[in-house]
């Protein structure tokens, strides 16, 4: 068995010191962390079940508020880790018209994909708070947009 050299110019004192060398990163390290934890905090859901969520929202919308004198185009479900939170964008189309209306509603509090589908009734079974909170944020737009809302 060989022994390590720990004097000056032996392994360990040339090994460490590239250590050394890569002090001078830690700032742009530390940095560059922050904004990579800060971006997983703003998107605790993976994108399959954004989509399970969305394709939820369409399926779920042929029997509800797209039965009305609006269509509902649902475009993104963005969802925090620290405000708990979601908030869905989507379009606002008139039927019978060109008119359009980009639109956003805001959900909480939000723990988990839970909170939005149900795993009761099936995969495409949206949970009945959620619903609730949408149904009163899309009357209130529908009623912006200059009708009375169907339902």
């Amino acid at each position: 068995m060989k022994a390590i050299a720990h004097g000056p110019g032996g392994f360990a004192e040339k090994y460490f010191a590239s250590f050394r060398g890569a002090q001078m990163f830690k700032p742009t390290i530390s940095v560059l962390l922050f904004f990579w934890v800060s971006s997983v905090a703003a998107a605790p859901f993976t994108p399959w079940q954004q989509n399970q969520v969305l394709s939820a929202l369409e399926n779920y919308c042929g029997n509800a508020w797209c039965e009305g004198d609006f269509q509902y185009q649902f475009q993104h479900l963005q969802c925090n880790s620290s405000s708990h939170s979601c908030r869905l964008a989507f379009t606002l189309v008139k039927r019978g018209t060109s008119q359009r209306k980009q639109g956003t509603c805001e959900y909480s509090p939000v723990s988990s994909f839970h909170a939005l589908l149900s795993s009761e009734g099936g995969p495409d079974s949206l949970n009945d708070s959620f619903l609730e909170a949408l149904d009163n944020c899309f009357e209130k737009l529908e009623h912006q947009f200059g009708a009375a809302p169907a339902r």
